[in-house]
């Protein structure tokens, strides 16, 4: 009923306008289009007569603002902002005129909140002409005008302006102006795109602050889909050996993730380049475009380049997003690799392979030295109902201990639809019964999935546990880290259940110290734990994780006591951070918000980047979402073989 009003009123049919929102009010009063129908309902006459109006009102609020003491100017505007949001909703050749003769003006101030409405009346002209006037612009006001720019206004427009303001001083106004670049999505664009990429041969080469220019210039290049612009992207710097490495880098992650199919053979030829990042970004973008005949293509150059750890693990990652059936034979090469995380990676891959070589393998690797390639080996099994595999995982359940022992009892419940708790004898005694009458397709006909987060109940005397737990989670690892939000809406109050009956209120972050600080004096002797605090960064309490003893103990709580909430909340940093130190197998993860900043912010490429990162990892990631559910949450925790918990609302 909103939209249909709108366009009722943009055609000047006021009267079916109104009734159509007035409809709208009265069903549907609480709900958001309502109030904005509300709102709207004084627009629904001809926009000249509007401009009349918005003519005085202007001349009134801005005599107003004109008697503020010039220090409270800033503040006071915002009267002023609403008419000319008003004049530019109007759209006539009274509010385009209006709205230029402020920005002629000489207030920087005023020439800035009369450039956004204008964008909504003019065309190209007035987005030359705001163009032409952004030098005299406030910082704000540039970077207002950038991000309200839409590719319409630019159809007809050089594009050199805004390059001037992409490699300018101020940060804000460079982002705008490179998101912009990306909106757009031209040819021109891309150019300008390519011609800002800093020099360098590798993103790691490249100082911090250009490396964080770099990240948003590769994710305006992601933006793009222009055939033409892609075209130009390929054929003027992929496919150019004279361009320069960081730029073919960019290039070729912007046209795999772009599906542009074109680029495979290219990519193809550049498995074996001299530049190893180039080596890397080429395979990466021939997984993205997911040809089949870049298999066979990753296999021949992974054997050429046999002495490159990093490649190989990137070819096998490569393999994992394709289908590793063709190369089973590298794969199997590569299981007895020195490399631990590339062993790990193989197992993965095995385990998209459904062959007895490649199941043989898997069990095998229940037995290497790595525990990462021996959690690999668990989950790569998941769903194979074989009488050898648990044969293996009883030999397993007497070997293993800490975190990997829990998935070595939920594999074998899996496997023969049984449960017998943690005691191997137990076990022992069951297989001796029922290996000979043991029927994979009746256990497997029989297999269940449960799904979903677990309410938290705050214990009513949390002292009083007996065995470690964080949020009602058990701490069986030996070797765990605590990742804790300290964003600023950990400072909202949180309600929880409590044990017996009944809630308690207290602040999120007073709730995660609370559990925290229990946690820490229930740790097993032996143990090695770190904490890790973070809003717009992450903060270590040690370099790496310290073993269990009074005086590790008295530090994390002192650590604890001083968290306080403030800043942003970047997930994707803190959690790479510990995953890519390598030195745990269990991260317990608490947040109470969505991402806001970071490397990553979107939440779909955060799972795609921590899962790619935890396949050489293989850590356990447990998640506390306090205060609301949260399917991000969820599928963290999901992806990465831990429990989700919904701590609080």
């Amino acid at each position: 009923l909103f939209d249909a009003g709108y366009c009722l009123r943009e055609q000047g049919e006021f009267s079916r306008a109104r009734s159509t929102w007035n409809r709208l009010i009265s069903q549907h009063s609480a709900k958001g289009a309502a109030r904005k129908a509300r709102n709207l309902l004084t627009t629904l006459r001809p926009p000249r007569q509007r401009m009349i109006d918005l003519a005085r009102q202007w001349e009134r609020e801005h005599s107003r603002w004109m008697a503020l003491p010039y220090s409270e100017r800033a503040k006071g505007i915002k009267g002023l902002e609403d008419i000319l949001d008003e004049v530019g909703d109007c759209r006539c050749r009274e509010s385009e005129f209006f709205l230029r003769s402020l920005l002629e003006k000489p207030d920087k101030q005023i020439q800035a909140i009369a450039a956004v409405p204008l964008l909504s009346v003019g065309g190209d002209e007035a987005a030359k002409l705001i163009l032409s006037r952004l030098p005299s612009l406030t910082a704000a006001g540039r970077r207002a005008v950038l991000e309200a720019m839409r590719p319409r206004h630019l159809e007809k427009v050089k594009l050199d302006p805004i390059e001037r303001w992409a490699t300018g001083a101020n940060q804000l106004v460079a982002d705008a102006a490179l998101d912009l670049l990306g909106r757009i999505g031209t040819r021109e664009a891309a150019r300008l795109l390519v011609e800002i990429i800093p020099a360098g041969d590798s993103v790691d080469q490249i100082p911090a602050v250009h490396r964080k220019k770099f990240d948003l210039i590769l994710r305006s290049l992601r933006s793009i889909r222009d055939a033409k612009a892609l075209g130009w992207l390929h054929d003027k710097v992929l496919d150019q050996d004279r361009a320069r490495l960081l730029a073919r880098i960019a290039v070729a992650d912007a046209l795999g993730r772009a599906g542009f199919k074109r680029a495979a053979e290219t990519l193809s030829g550049l498995l074996t380049h001299p530049s190893a990042p180039l080596r890397k970004a080429a395979v990466q973008a021939l997984a993205l475009l997911g040809s089949a005949s870049a298999v066979e293509d990753i296999t021949r150059a992974s054997r050429k380049m046999k002495r490159d750890a990093e490649f190989q693990r990137e070819a096998v990652r490569a393999l994992i997003r394709l289908d590793p059936t063709e190369a089973l034979e590298m794969l199997l090469a590569l299981g007895n690799h020195r490399d631990v995380a590339l062993r790990t990676l193989v197992v993965t891959a095995l385990g998209k392979i459904s062959n007895e070589a490649s199941l043989v393998r898997r069990i095998e690797a229940l037995t290497d030295p790595a525990w990462q390639v021996r959690s690999a080996a668990l989950r790569a099994l998941e769903g194979v109902h074989d009488v050898r595999l648990v044969d293996a995982l009883l030999d397993a359940m007497e070997r293993e201990q800490g975190a990997l022992l829990p998935q070595v009892v939920a594999c074998l419940i899996t496997v023969t639809g049984a449960d017998l708790g943690p005691e191997v004898e137990d076990w022992r005694k069951y297989w001796q019964r029922e290996r000979d009458r043991y029927d994979p397709v009746e256990i497997a006909r029989k297999e269940t999935d449960q799904k979903g987060g677990k309410t938290f109940v705050r214990k009513a005397d949390p002292d009083a546990a007996r065995t470690p737990s964080y949020f009602g989670v058990e701490i069986i690892s030996r070797r765990i880290a605590f990742v804790i939000d300290c964003s600023g809406s950990m400072s909202q109050q949180v309600t929880v259940p409590k044990e017996g009956g009944g809630s308690e209120s207290m602040t999120r972050i007073a709730l995660a110290k609370s559990e925290l600080l229990t946690a820490l004096i229930k740790l097993r002797p032996g143990t090695f734990f770190n904490l890790v605090r973070f809003d717009n960064k992450p903060v270590n309490l040690n370099p790496k994780p310290v073993r269990l003893s009074p005086k590790s103990v008295k530090n994390a709580k002192q650590f604890v006591l001083g968290l306080q909430p403030g800043g942003g909340t970047n997930i994707y940093d803190s959690l790479a951070e510990v995953l890519k130190a390598g030195e745990v197998d269990t991260i317990f993860f608490l947040s109470d918000g969505a991402p806001s900043m970071g490397t990553f912010v979107d939440p779909e490429r955060i799972l795609e980047e921590i899962l790619r990162l935890n396949q050489e990892s293989q850590v356990t990631i447990h998640t506390i979402s306090v205060g609301f559910s949260s399917t991000f949450m969820e599928q963290l925790a999901d992806q990465n073989r831990g429990s989700y918990i919904v701590a609080g609302r």
